[in-house]
C-alpha cells in the first residue's frame, strides 16, 4: 500500500476537465461542480445515468444535451426558470412523482439545483445557454482563462486519498465507471521511472522500492 501522498499521475487533465467548460462562466462551472455534480452522482445517475441500459422515463442527467432533450415527459430542465423545470418540479413535490425515490432532498441542496437553472444550467463542456457558442478567440478559450478554486467533491467510494482523487472519483461516477485496481509497486515504479527519466527501473530499485512503504521510497 502506497503512501496517501503518493504522486497523482497525469490528474491535472482530469481537473481540467472537471472544472472547465467552453460555453459557461467560472462562477457557474465552479457552483455545478461544487453542489450539483456530486448530487446528480450521488442520487440521480443509477437510474438517469450513462451507466444504465434504459434510463428511467428515458431521462438521462448526465450531460447538458441529455437535460435539455429530457424524456418521456419532455426536458428537464428549460434554462433560466426553475420554477418552470421538471427537474425542480419532482425535486419539491410533495405528492405524485418526487424524486429521488429515497427521500427529499435537504432545501440547501434543492437550493443549489435551483441556482443551478437559474444560471443556465453550466455544465462542462457544454454552452450555458440554448444558443450556438460563439466563434472562439482569446477571451472565450477555456485554456486562458483563470483557474477556478472548486471545492472537492465528497467521497463515497473509499477510494480517494487526495483532493484531486475526489475530482476524479465524482468524474468517473458521472459516467458509470469505477476506478482501476490499484498498480503493483512495480508497476507504479515502472511507471515512474519512464515518466521522469524514459527509462525502467532496475531489478534492485523495483525491489527497495517494494520493500519501502514510507515517502522515503519516492526519493
Amino acid at each position: 500500500m502506497r503512501s496517501a501522498n503518493r504522486p497523482a499521475l497525469c490528474s491535472a487533465s482530469f481537473l481540467l476537465a472537471a472544472t472547465a467548460s467552453l460555453g459557461a462562466d467560472n462562477e457557474g462551472v465552479d457552483h455545478f461542480e461544487r453542489y450539483v455534480r456530486p448530487l446528480l452522482v450521488q442520487n440521480c445517475f443509477a437510474c438517469h445515468g450513462a451507466g444504465t441500459p434504459e434510463p428511467q422515463g428515458g431521462l438521462r442527467l448526465d450531460s447538458r444535451e441529455a437535460i435539455l432533450e429530457g424524456g418521456k415527459t419532455g426536458p428537464a430542465v428549460i434554462p433560466g426558470r426553475p420554477g418552470e423545470s421538471r427537474l425542480l418540479q419532482v425535486l419539491t413535490a410533495d405528492s405524485g412523482v418526487r424524486m429521488p425515490p429515497t427521500g427529499r432532498l435537504p432545501d440547501a441542496q434543492v437550493a443549489h439545483v435551483a441556482e443551478w437553472i437559474r444560471m443556465g444550467i453550466p455544465f462542462p463542456g457544454a454552452p450555458a445557454s440554448n444558443e450556438a457558442p460563439a466563434a472562439l478567440d482569446a477571451e472565450g478559450l477555456w485554456s486562458l482563462r483563470p483557474p477556478v478554486n472548486a471545492e472537492p467533491p465528497p467521497s463515497d467510494g473509499g477510494w480517494a486519498r487526495t483532493a484531486i482523487d475526489r475530482f476524479i472519483e465524482a468524474r468517473l461516477g458521472a459516467h458509470g465507471l469505477k476506478p482501476s485496481p490499484e498498480a503493483s509497486p512495480a508497476t507504479l515504479l515502472r511507471r515512474l521511472h519512464l515518466d521522469i527519466t524514459g527509462i525502467p527501473p532496475s531489478q534492485s530499485q523495483i525491489e527497495g522500492f517494494a520493500a519501502d512503504s514510507g515517502n522515503s521510497a519516492y526519493e
